[in-house]
């Protein structure tokens, strides 16, 4: 029998909107040996990393967010999920690396929030590393975050 590989990955997103990772994820893993375009691919990726993100499991997340990437680069929504996934691991070096990294070639959208978030943390003294404090500071003037002090 044929699987049709839209409905399959619209029926995973309506699970994966209710709350059901793992029956999302099983649906999505069954589509990886499947004969699947750039655009299937990177939803199926995409999904699956959002998935285990959920359930939990941020090195797999990361993983298959990463592969997302390779087809689409400029998902910042793919690159904050892999962000939250290394701040969730408390991995801080790795999950600055991924925000400097998307933001070196792309302007901010999702990003400006996090920005703003990261701008309170270095006031309140929860970033205190000069390089990364810069870095922030240099990221939040060239995406147009308001910077105070």
């Amino acid at each position: 029998m044929k699987i049709n590989i839209n409905s399959s990955i619209k029926k995973a997103r309506y699970l994966y909107n209710h709350s059901k990772y793992k029956e999302s994820k099983e649906i999505l893993v069954s589509l990886l040996g499947e004969n699947i375009d750039k655009k299937q691919s990177f939803m199926i990726f995409t999904f699956l990393g959002a998935n285990f993100q959920e359930l939990k499991e941020y090195e797999k997340a990361i993983s298959f967010f990463k592969k997302a990437l390779k087809i689409y680069e400029k998902a910042e929504v793919v690159s904050l999920g892999i962000y939250l996934c290394y701040v969730c691991l408390e991995e801080y070096d790795l999950a600055f690396e991924e925000i400097f990294r998307f933001l070196k070639s792309h302007k901010a959208e999702i990003y400006k929030d996090t920005l703003e978030e990261l701008l309170t943390d270095v006031k309140s003294g929860s970033i205190n590393d000069e390089d990364t404090i810069k870095t922030i500071q240099y990221y939040a003037k060239e995406n147009d975050v308001k910077i105070d002090g």
